[in-house]
């Protein structure tokens, strides 16, 4: 399978950048903040070489797959036909799509 080009949805850059933000409003620090979400995204690069390796929540909606990341985020994104997109990424203590509803 050929690597596939990542992208993020508006709403999987917002959740970012509110995590983001909310890092630097606890640490005081910009610098630890980057390096988090400098990690979340090479997670989700990763998703390009190995899409199909997360878990399918296709039960909730259309080709959506999720995996987890460092126990503290969970990352929701569909495989397309030349992309991986990236939909959603929940923290801890936020409520996501539950498969068994």
């Amino acid at each position: 399978m050929r690597t596939l080009q990542v992208r993020y949805s508006m709403r999987a850059s917002q959740d970012l950048q509110k995590e983001f933000d909310y890092i630097v409003s606890a640490s005081g620090s910009t610098q630890t903040a980057t390096r988090y979400i400098s990690r979340i995204k090479q997670r989700c690069e990763a998703l390009g070489f190995a899409p199909l390796v997360g878990t399918d929540f296709s039960s909730l909606q259309k080709n959506i797959r999720s995996v987890p990341f460092e126990r503290r985020a969970q990352i929701f994104y569909r495989v397309e036909e030349a992309q991986v997109l990236i939909t959603r990424v929940y923290f801890n203590g936020q409520n996501y799509p539950n498969r068994r509803r």
